[in-house]
């Protein structure tokens, strides 16, 4: 069974990467979206997801900069569970690009006391390294607007090494330290 279409409010947008938990965009402002067609995301799911943050704020770095950072917004509206992996090796991971890298996190959820609960456990974490925190939102349309998110152009693709001729980065392998 393949992945069905992108879902409202981003079905009429062009898909640029699709990932075996969801779709992802970049375009402009300096935005990174994503939407998960999962209900439940493993620590594979996060690393993927990841990887590919990590390479816009790396292959875009004067654009984001100029921005003040990626904006990111999840539509992971049909997520329910996460592994626990998955969700320390996100806030790992978001933490380890450091200040500045991102300069907001939105991310809408249908109501889901569980996800509430660790937006605000990670949250906790995120604010003592002084990086983006998450901001749960309801409806993407008014955040779309606010943050004048444009829908990407027709062919317009999601950054990937090689695009200027940089050698492919290596795989990263989450931390293996302790979560004591």
């Amino acid at each position: 069974m393949g992945l069905r279409p992108p879902q409202p409010p981003f079905s009429d947008w062009p898909v640029q990467l699709t990932l075996p938990a969801g779709y992802i965009w970049y375009t402009e402002p300096a935005v990174l979206v994503t939407q998960a067609h999962i209900s439940h995301a493993t620590i594979l799911d996060t690393l993927a997801l990841s990887e590919r943050i990590d390479n816009v704020v790396r292959l875009r770095k004067a654009e984001v900069a100029k921005h003040g950072g990626v904006l990111v917004i999840h539509d992971w509206r049909n997520l329910e569970t996460w592994d626990p992996d998955a969700r320390q090796a996100l806030i790992d991971r978001s933490i380890a690009r450091g200040r500045g890298a991102v300069r907001a996190v939105l991310v809408a959820i249908d109501v889901n006391p569980f996800f509430r609960m660790l937006a605000h456990v990670a949250n906790a974490t995120l604010a003592a390294v002084g990086v983006a925190r998450v901001q749960l939102i309801d409806a993407l349309e008014p955040a779309l607007e606010k943050y004048a998110v444009k829908k990407p152009n027709y062919g317009a693709r999601f950054p990937t090494d090689g695009e200027r001729g940089e050698p492919p980065a290596l795989p990263r392998v989450p931390s293996s330290r302790s979560r004591e």
